[in-house]
């Protein structure tokens, strides 16, 4: 699902007018982790998918891996040697950004460093590439910020709270629109997996595990999220669920 934001009315959508360049678009990756063994394997293995790939984009595409738990960054490169014959980045959560929000920070931080390609891919480290993305890279926009996406599942697990209704109901994203004075989007989705349309309908609600957009997007977002999650954990209080915030 394609989506162009304009920044200027916080997070309303319209439909992309899509830039059908010749040019083909590079692309780089983005994975947060835990300074562990099994997510240092997860890596090695994402990158092995990747650079098999025939395309060169992704052989040569810088993979930028956010390293959350205040981890010694020099540590996990020495755990991690195999990486420098690879366009490979290794970069720290802040101690502030992880003390605030623990690994959901080291997910965010991803958004708050400068592009270095034409197409930012957010994935989890337990994805991996089988074939190449090309005709979800090389229809991307360039003149207007531009994020696609996967629809979640379900809504958002967040438990009892007087603050918004249960998010099973139809007034709960119009509730958290009203909180954050945002206008309602112009397009709505169904969740992935509701067949039989029980769940009301969402404003773009993606899964972080894979998500990718343009540097303007990415621009918007490093500028406008971490006073977002600041607002939405004060306005919602300690059930605001790791889910919510990381979709």
């Amino acid at each position: 699902m394609s989506h162009l934001i304009d920044p200027s009315a916080g997070s309303h959508v319209r439909d992309l007018h899509v830039d059908r360049s010749k040019a083909p678009r590079t692309v780089e990756f983005r994975i947060p982790i835990s300074p562990t063994q099994i997510f240092f394997s997860q890596v090695r293995f994402f990158n092995f998918a990747l650079r098999r790939l025939s395309d060169r984009r992704y052989r040569d595409a810088r993979l930028s891996i956010t390293v959350g738990d205040r981890c010694d960054l020099d540590a996990v490169r020495r755990e991690n040697r195999w990486s420098e014959n690879f366009n490979i980045n290794w970069e720290r959560t802040p101690d502030d950004v992880f003390a605030d929000f623990h690994w959901a920070g080291t997910a965010i931080w991803r958004f708050c460093t400068p592009a270095t390609a034409d197409v930012i891919v957010h994935c989890d480290a337990d994805t991996v590439l089988l074939r190449d993305i090309n005709p979800l890279v090389d229809e991307f926009t360039s003149y207007a910020p531009t994020v696609k996406g996967h629809m979640a599942h379900f809504p958002p697990g967040l438990g009892a709270n007087p603050i918004v209704p249960q998010p099973n109901s139809a007034d709960f994203w119009p509730a958290l629109f009203r909180i954050f004075s945002l206008p309602w989007p112009a397009k709505t989705y169904r969740y992935s997996i509701d067949p039989d349309h029980r769940l009301p309908i969402s404003p773009p609600y993606f899964n972080l595990g894979f998500v990718a957009m343009n540097p303007k997007a990415l621009d918007v977002l490093a500028t406008e999220i971490w006073a977002t999650m600041r607002s939405l954990a004060h306005a919602i209080g300690d059930s605001l669920n790791v889910r919510l915030r990381l979709q």
